[in-house]
């Protein structure tokens, strides 16, 4: 069979448009569509509203407060909780403890890291050993429980 190549608009005159057919075999047919009158133009629709400018009019504590602007000069405000600020503050030397509750002493810290393990395996924490080169594990136990209070104190002092 013979199909279509393409068709193609190859003229206009007035209201008149001339199109051409090609086949797949090399021929081709015309034919033309005559267009309606346009219509009506319709009413303008209302301008668009768009933003001028987004700017921070206000403080107070942590909270910002922001003004749109639009461009038919209206407003509107909202407002932005900031986080707080933390710090941290590095120790660099092993004083006396700290009369602070909320946070560990610098000897407690120091007394933890100095019973660092040696071990390298702890079945259960029941009993003791005596064998003076592997440290007990009730001292590991006990080391593990006194930096998990000092992460613990670090935090609740951090979240406070």
């Amino acid at each position: 069979g013979v199909g279509i190549t393409s068709i193609t608009k190859t003229g206009t005159s007035g209201k008149v448009d001339t199109y051409t057919i090609t086949y797949t075999d090399g021929d081709t047919d015309t034919f033309t569509v005559t267009n309606g009158n346009d219509g009506a133009t319709g009413q303008t629709g209302a301008t668009g509203n768009g933003i001028s400018s987004i700017s921070k009019t206000g403080s107070s504590g942590l909270v910002d407060t922001y003004t749109i602007t639009y461009t038919n000069c209206n407003t509107t405000t909202f407002t932005v909780t900031n986080g707080s600020n933390a710090s941290v503050t590095i120790q660099t030397s092993w004083g006396s403890p700290t009369s602070d509750s909320k946070v560990a002493s610098e000897k407690l810290v120091k007394d933890s890291l100095d019973a660092k393990v040696t071990a390298t395996k702890v079945t259960s924490w029941s009993s003791t050993t005596s064998d003076s080169n592997v440290p007990s594990e009730k001292l590991v136990k006990d080391s593990i429980d006194s930096l998990n209070t000092l992460i613990g104190n670090a935090i609740s002092y951090i979240n406070q």
